[in-house]
């Protein structure tokens, strides 16, 4: 979808008999979508012409190095063992074709013990480490909303098919790509991963494996009087929270003075503000925050 969003021209290949399960997706009311308006379906494969081809028949396998012999790029998240039963490889479709880009986005990689693995959304953000991250400190992890996981292996499989792309232009060569989208996840960890490595402990004191809202009473979802409002602000706009709900005097608190003081008055700064939402409406807050330059969202 990217790639068509900056002017490729490419087709989707599915399977006979319902197509991609994007298209059986249901609606956010949980009734059946049309599978030719599916919104999900519609939203991942703009720009893309549909193609079905049947590729456990000759004929379909024919076919479809027909099509990768036109192209300079195939995008595949088909499982290793599916290839393997086709009596190919991902690799094999570069065989007469110096020049083409394969980028094979799979949960594992081609490669390493967990290859031929089943994995879901789940298990990625699971395995990628998210999880750890995710969820009350004294609870069980917390899987993130959405499909993200899944969607970061496109994410990050669009840079590395684009300067591949680049390198078969100016060469004549192109390449294999092997995006893992596990090792995608847990390249979005961020400080999370080297600090647990170096601090030796995931559960140290330093740092903690899931903290919950506990990093601070300003990153919360909170109850409104019409709905419900997602709080965050950076540490350097601290103040403008206590200005937000109109109490700009708490700062002269020693338990409020600065954000490294209030963690350990979490609870009572959280039932501060949660008395504050509940008396007021979403648009209200909206619009004090925005004249702040505040980050408050709602639902």
């Amino acid at each position: 979808r990217m790639l068509a969003g900056l002017g490729a021209e490419g087709g989707k290949i599915e399977q006979p008999g319902g197509g991609d399960r994007a298209r059986r997706t249901p609606d956010l009311d949980g009734t059946e979508c049309d599978p030719e308006a599916n919104p999900l379906f519609l939203y991942l494969n703009t720009g893309k012409k549909s193609i079905t081809l049947n590729l456990q028949d000759q004929h379909g396998r024919d076919l479809l190095m027909a099509l990768v012999a036109k192209a300079n790029c195939v995008v595949e998240n088909m499982h290793p063992r599916e290839w393997a039963a086709l009596g190919m490889e991902p690799g094999q479709l570069r065989a007469n074709l110096p020049a083409l880009v394969v980028t094979s986005i799979t949960p594992f990689g081609q490669t390493g013990p967990y290859r031929d693995f089943e994995a879901t959304n789940l298990i990625e953000f699971a395995m990628g480490g998210q999880m750890a991250l995710t969820g009350e400190p004294s609870r069980e992890p917390l899987v993130n909303g959405g499909s993200q996981a899944e969607y970061q292996g496109g994410l990050h499989a669009l840079p590395g098919t684009l300067a591949a792309l680049a390198r078969a232009s100016a060469t004549g060569q192109g390449e294999h790509l092997d995006i893992s989208i596990v090792e995608c996840q847990a390249s979005t960890l961020e400080t999370a991963n080297p600090a647990t490595v170096s601090l030796d402990s995931p559960t140290s004191d330093q740092w903690k494996t899931r903290r919950g809202n506990i990093i601070s009473a300003t990153w919360a979802l909170y109850q409104v009087a019409d709905g419900y409002a997602g709080l965050y602000y950076l540490p350097r706009q601290y103040t403008k929270v206590f200005d937000l709900i109109g109490q700009p005097e708490l700062l002269q608190e020693d338990r409020f003075k600065d954000p490294q003081t209030a963690l350990q008055t979490n609870d009572e700064l959280v039932a501060i503000i949660s008395g504050y939402f509940l008396e007021h409406g979403k648009f209200e807050l909206f619009e004090r925050a925005a004249s702040q330059k505040g980050c408050v969202g709602f639902v």
